[in-house]
């Protein structure tokens, strides 16, 4: 609220309203003093209220400007006076701007129930269709005004949580976003040293056993040789995979897009069997749902082949009213006991922070089922 702009337009049309007032009840001396008295007093209390922003004093300050309206009209020489009852409207104006809603609605009913008592003492004295409809129709104003201005304190008070939630949540996503950059940099620098550190480590130590054989045993020693090449044409392939992974050009994001590029490269690379299948609408999901199926996705055709040796592949991915569900399933050699390795333990941490679940199975090959809630 502008207070001053308020101030300049509301003090000209009260003192212009009192004036008017002052000079219908023409009023003399003792009458004329009182009434200014009550002037005074009124645009006392309501300056206090426009410059304290306290809610206390402010309810106080409209109790007592209620009481002085009313006796501006209990001191009239007429049943009413129309000009003294034009400040109650402006009371009903005001309330709900300085008020909580519980004691703006309460302040509000008492404005309107005080208002009312000249006139039904007006209907008891002179009863007439003509005094019931002015009656009726200053009760109506006020309780529209009262109405009015109530709604449109509690829109705009809505609009406001709106505003804070809307900040909160473009606050929540920047964090969330900023989280899985930092997670993703966590599982590649954990992939970097669990899987390529592990490997080259296994060749350099290959390579200086076959160091001692070449002239040991040189049979040996080639057979040595050929295993670390094997060894390490795989760990190129891990190195090119990680390497993917940091290309900034590379959109992982996309959803199901994303997910049949990787299908077809990956198809084209291997020659594997691959088919993939989207059952259910297609919903729009959040960027850190997405990055989880692609990963989960990627990880799957890996193993699938790596530790599978895996000629087909099939990949369903089911859209559903509250979550998705995927379901990967290879035909390869299997294992007869599931341990979970660093790609099985970084499928379930990427699942589980999302809220859903994931199970591995062994059974004529290996199966994923992932279930992950569309609102995370």
């Amino acid at each position: 609220m502008d207070l001053k702009k308020y101030l300049y337009i509301k003090m000209p049309l009260i003192l212009i309203l009192f004036i008017a007032a002052l000079n219908f009840e023409n009023a003399q001396r003792t009458r004329a003093f009182l009434y200014v008295l009550l002037f005074v007093i009124y645009l006392i209390s309501g300056i206090i209220r426009y410059y304290s922003g306290n809610k206390n004093i402010s309810l106080a300050s409209f109790i007592i400007e209620i009481i002085i309206i009313y006796l501006f009209e209990y001191n009239s020489r007429y049943q009413v006076n129309y000009i003294f009852h034009l400040f109650y409207y402006i009371s009903l104006l005001e309330i709900p701007l300085f008020l909580v809603n519980k004691h703006s609605l309460v302040m509000s009913i008492i404005s309107i129930i005080t208002s009312s008592i000249k006139f039904i003492n007006l209907i008891y004295f002179k009863p007439g269709f003509g005094n019931i409809t002015q009656g009726g129709l200053f009760l109506l104003t006020g309780v529209f005004i009262a109405l009015l201005m109530n709604f449109l304190k509690y829109y705009r008070e809505e609009e406001h949580r709106k505003m804070i939630l809307n900040k909160q949540i473009r606050e929540a996503n920047i964090r969330l976003n900023e989280m899985t950059i930092v997670e993703e940099r966590n599982r590649i620098a954990r992939d970097l040293h669990d899987t390529i550190g592990h490997g080259l480590t296994g060749a350099i130590m290959g390579l200086e056993m076959v160091q001692v054989l070449i002239d040991e045993d040189l049979g040996k020693a080639k057979e040595m040789i050929v295993t670390l090449k094997d060894s390490s044409r795989q760990n190129l392939v891990r190195v090119r995979e990680v390497v993917n992974t940091l290309n900034p050009n590379e959109n992982i994001s996309k959803g199901v897009e994303s997910i049949e590029e990787l299908i077809s490269s990956f198809r084209a690379n291997t020659n594997v069997k691959i088919d993939f299948t989207v059952d259910g609408n297609i919903a729009k999901t959040s960027p850190n749902i997405n990055i989880v199926l692609y990963r989960i996705v990627q990880e799957s055709l890996t193993n699938a082949i790596r530790h599978g040796h895996a000629d087909k592949i099939n990949i369903l991915l089911i859209y559903k009213n509250q979550f998705i569900e995927l379901i990967i399933k290879d035909n390869g050699v299997g294992v007869a006991e599931i341990n979970k390795g660093f790609g099985l333990k970084s499928m379930e941490d990427r699942v589980f922070s999302l809220g859903g679940n994931i199970s591995f199975m062994s059974t004529d090959g290996f199966s994923i089922v992932a279930n992950i809630p569309m609102e995370v």
